[in-house]
């Protein structure tokens, strides 16, 4: 069947069938849902627009059959539509790489349902995406990328989300990844590919299927004070070069299987002191006026491309070894450092480390002062009044 008339609309009531609407209209047209997200199908969809013309999506649009884009302009945005797709019965197949706004994946069924993203299909999604199961039967997330620039939320199904999917972070926001009840239960590979932004970590993540792997290839992955594992048989867990790896400190992470250069690890404290990460750093950087890390008492950590401080005038940045007075060491050899008000103790450099401002607090061997040190005379601080400049 050939829709082209302006306007298409879904029933909530509508049971499917098994034929196929193709969406080919050579004026603009718009395609509205009154679905909900357990109510309403459709039949095989394929988007065939002309171009010079238009389909916009609205309201809510659900389906468990295939949805095919051809060719076209698709705007799911203006009319923040939501589209949900059903893995149940017959597995359905998205082909056709093109942009949704809102998706929500749902079977909602006991029945164990596969939803198929074509290969070198990528389905991007521009609003948020919800993967949940309202029901207990298995669901299944094969081949393809998802190519998420919004929000995503993981709902507690009764079972694991499994698949071959690449869950991807994209675009250039600040999206929230939050797994609250279902911690475990995301069995995709996840990979961070931003432009620019981060991904917030709202809650745990724990990826515990065999060959899952975390890839933080381009931009800022934050985990943001909650716990990563990444544990599973044959797994991976990769920071590439332009990823950023973002913690507090304090959180329990999974030590990444490579850390590779160009990319960066970035600290930037929590109300208590924490303990520096024991890893073989390619940049390093402390983003964290005021706050205070401590480094292991007897160890040295390597970081061999970048070392960068940015602590602020009256907020300096706090090293301290976790056993005063026995030493910690950084191995910045061949590294270009960049250290602004840090004040340090109990530290041994292999080679000299320049700050501009902080405290030297003692005991350090490769630390060298410059600019704002504050100073002191017999007696106490040296106080001035009045205009005086000091160089």
């Amino acid at each position: 069947m050939a829709a082209q008339g302006a306007s298409i609309t879904q029933a909530s009531t509508f049971d499917g069938g098994t034929g196929k609407i193709v969406i080919n209209g050579t004026i603009d047209q718009t395609f509205t849902g009154s679905a909900t997200t357990t109510a309403g199908y459709l039949p095989n969809i394929e988007i065939s627009k002309d171009p010079g013309s238009t389909l916009y999506l609205a309201g809510t649009i659900r389906t468990a059959k295939n949805w095919t884009y051809t060719q076209g302009t698709l705007d799911a945005t203006t009319n923040d539509s939501t589209v949900v797709f059903v893995p149940v019965g017959t597995p359905s197949v998205i082909t056709g790489s093109h942009t949704l706004d809102n998706v929500r994946i749902d079977s909602n069924s006991i029945l164990t349902g596969t939803l198929t993203i074509a290969s070198g299909t990528t389905l991007t999604i521009a609003g948020t995406l919800t993967i949940d199961n309202s029901s207990t039967g298995t669901m299944t997330i094969n081949t393809g990328i998802i190519s998420v620039q919004g929000n995503v939320t993981i709902g507690a199904g009764a079972t694991a989300y499994n698949g071959t999917t690449i869950l991807t972070f994209s675009g250039s926001g600040t999206p929230t990844f939050d797994l609250t009840g279902a911690e475990a239960l995301l069995d995709l590979d996840i990979k961070v590919n931003k432009s620019g932004g981060q991904v917030d970590l709202i809650s745990t993540l724990t990826m515990d299927a065999a060959n899952q792997d975390l890839i933080i290839e381009e931009g800022v992955f934050n985990i943001n004070g909650n716990t990563l594992t990444v544990s599973g048989t044959g797994k991976t867990f990769v920071l590439e070069s332009g990823g950023n790896l973002q913690l507090q400190g304090g959180e329990t992470v999974t030590t990444p299987t490579t850390i590779s250069s160009g990319s960066i690890v970035t600290y930037v404290g929590a109300d208590a002191a924490v303990t520096v990460k024991d890893w073989l750093y390619k940049t390093l950087t402390f983003n964290a006026p005021g706050k205070q890390f401590n480094w292991t008492a007897s160890t040295t950590y390597t970081v061999a491309e970048n070392f960068n401080v940015y602590g602020t005038f009256g907020n300096n940045v706090v090293f301290r070894s976790t056993s005063s007075p026995t030493t910690w060491g950084i191995n910045n050899t061949g590294a270009t450092e960049d250290v602004h008000f840090v004040d340090v103790q109990d530290s041994v450099a292999t080679e000299e480390i320049i700050a501009v401002g902080g405290l030297d607090s003692d005991n350090n061997t490769n630390w060298v002062w410059r600019g704002n040190v504050p100073l002191t005379i017999k007696g106490g601080p040296l106080l001035f009044k009045g205009g005086y400049t000091i160089k």
